[in-house]
């Protein structure tokens, strides 16, 4: 059986598994992010990196 987290919570309105299980997501979708970069920055170089993700970091 599995415990549950504490009760809702009064700013956000989410109970706590929901905003972990929210957090989760948007730390992957961080993660994916940087790996992405990564492979852009070792495939085209420093200065296309910044140009090309400049844009796509912020429209996610």
């Amino acid at each position: 059986m599995r415990e549950r987290l504490g009760g809702v919570g009064e700013l956000t309105g989410e109970s706590a598994d929901a905003m972990y299980r929210r957090l989760v997501r948007e730390t992957i979708g961080a993660e994916r992010k940087v790996i992405v970069l990564k492979q852009l920055f070792r495939k085209l170089g420093a200065p296309n990196v910044r140009r090309e993700s400049a844009t796509w970091l912020t429209t996610g």
